[in-house]
């Protein structure tokens, strides 16, 4: 059996946290939900009932500390029927 080589740069830690974010640009006002799983420097892994994008930009409302409100979707896939897992980019320089 293979081992899975781990591709990052940062150790990502445990971080159990549910957050509310929006698509930008905006399809809609809809706000979608997530829970975090585990936070580094400059990403995230969550779960996600929403199919999105690799490249899709979100805006993260709540459940993050200061400066992790922007975020892109690195990768996607679905997990279980109802929801996906996803790794997200974090956006140190965004216009507020």
């Amino acid at each position: 059996m293979d081992a899975k080589i781990e591709q990052r740069m940062q150790t990502r830690h445990d971080f159990l946290s549910t957050i509310e974010y929006v698509l930008t640009p905006p399809s809609d006002d809809e706000i979608h939900k997530g829970v975090i799983i585990n936070i580094a420097s400059e990403g995230l892994g969550v779960y996600i009932l929403d199919k999105l994008d690799t490249g899709q930009k979100i805006i993260i409302k709540n459940g993050l500390p200061p400066g992790y409100d922007h975020a892109t979707v690195c990768w996607i896939r679905q997990e279980k029927t109802y929801f996906c897992r996803a790794g997200l980019k974090i956006l140190k320089s965004h216009a507020s």
